[in-house]
């Protein structure tokens, strides 16, 4: 089967330490995501609690959606995540990257490749996984200009 891809870019006000708080601040998810009801982990990472090898859990409207495993974090500037159950997708493998712009702000690139599970569905699933991916990169930049996440225990 072929595999799908796409990637979009947000300007954000904030600096990447800031936008990556935010991302890593997975209990926080719901107050920006809309309309995610819940997001945990299940586990934590090898080496740092959001680091690789942590595993995410996230809820809509009180329905489990999706489990997502961390492959690699680098704070404050990258995260490559998998979504492990709750697609039709043989393999869904997402990065985000947060690099500085001028001095205080950032840009961030959110993208992923597919493969679909069920032959023909690829064109469908890629409209909407990068519809989300643009939706989740812009509310994560409204997050992270206008608030700041707190550190939050993680277990």
């Amino acid at each position: 089967m072929s595999r799908y891809e796409a990637m979009v870019v947000r300007k954000c006000a904030a600096a990447p330490q800031q936008v990556y708080r935010v991302l890593a601040d997975v209990p926080g998810w719901p107050t920006w995501i809309r309309p995610v009801s819940g997001a945990a982990f299940e586990r934590v990472g090898d080496a740092e609690p959001q680091g690789a090898g942590a595993i995410r859990r996230i809820s809509v409207l009180g329905i489990p959606l999706a489990r997502e495993e961390i492959l690699e974090a680098r704070p404050p500037c990258y995260q490559q995540y998998a979504i492990t159950s709750g697609l039709p997708v043989k393999s869904y493998v997402g990065t985000i990257q947060i690099d500085h712009e001028g001095d205080e702000g950032s840009i961030i690139t959110w993208g992923f490749t597919l493969e679909p599970r069920i032959a023909g569905t690829g064109p469908l699933l890629r409209m909407a996984m990068a519809r989300a991916a643009a939706f989740l990169a812009s509310s994560l930049v409204a997050a992270a200009e206008r608030s700041e996440a707190p550190d939050r225990e993680i277990g």
